[in-house]
């Protein structure tokens, strides 16, 4: 706040020195007669000049310093398969629970990014990966979050596209191929799911990422499904 208000006291100087400038020889003009017209023409012109150019300068500095319009993003992971709620217990064979858990198929889990900033996003690339660990411990997180750093090289950011305020996208991330012995692990709570992704994107403000990642924790009674966020790694720079 300082430092704005300091720019706009000198951009204002700056104007105020044009002005007086400008009335200065309007209303009392050198005489053509005088010996030092030439050098005091000269001087006039500038200073006129000098504090033209110093006040778009100010203006242009202020203009910099203006806080733009960020974007920001709420991600919320759900199954690809049956209401996104989701449900352990869903499915058309009661011997096949976690319909969206598909035997000899990636393990896969949709999740949603909402633009909740008031700037509009664009050039949203994203990486994500689904990865099975043993327990929600941090040290499962680390190795989650170990094995997706490892992946970026190999699978650069996807997709391109454009969000406005309160405008929501989807994408699809993928782990590897579910065993059957993957699929009792994770129906019978001795496995767990993390989801982890990154978002490129930019606006007014510049190129940002948000990082996620979430947690699907082991089946709860009746077959609720709870998620919950990484301790780390859900950052917004």
């Amino acid at each position: 706040m300082f430092w704005t208000i300091v720019i706009a006291t000198a951009a204002g100087v700056c104007q105020f020195v044009n002005a007086y400038l400008g009335w200065r020889m309007a209303t009392h003009p050198i005489p053509p007669e005088d010996k030092n017209r030439r050098r005091k023409m000269m001087f006039y012109d500038g200073i006129f000049i000098l504090a033209g150019a110093l006040g778009v300068a100010l203006v242009v500095v202020m203009a910099y310093r203006t806080p733009r319009d960020r974007a920001h993003f709420d991600i919320q992971p759900y199954p690809t398969i049956g209401r996104p709620s989701g449900n352990w217990a869903s499915g058309p064979d009661p011997n096949h629970l976690a319909e969206f858990l598909v035997i000899n198929l990636p393990l896969e889990f949709n999740f949603t990014y909402l633009n909740t900033g008031p700037g509009v996003a664009y050039n949203i690339g994203a990486r994500r990966h689904v990865f099975i660990e043993p327990d929600l411990s941090p040290m499962s997180q680390s190795d989650a979050l170990t094995q997706f750093q490892g992946t970026k090289t190999s699978e650069p950011a996807e997709g391109s596209f454009v969000l406005a305020k309160g405008v929501s996208g989807w994408s699809t991330a993928q782990g590897s191929i579910l065993s059957p012995e993957d699929y009792d692990n994770l129906v019978y709570g001795r496995r767990v799911v993390f989801v982890v992704g990154e978002l490129t994107y930019s606006d007014d403000s510049g190129k940002h990422i948000r990082d996620f990642c979430s947690e699907l924790a082991p089946p709860q009674r009746g077959g609720l499904m709870i998620w919950g966020y990484c301790d780390s790694f859900n950052s917004e720079y």
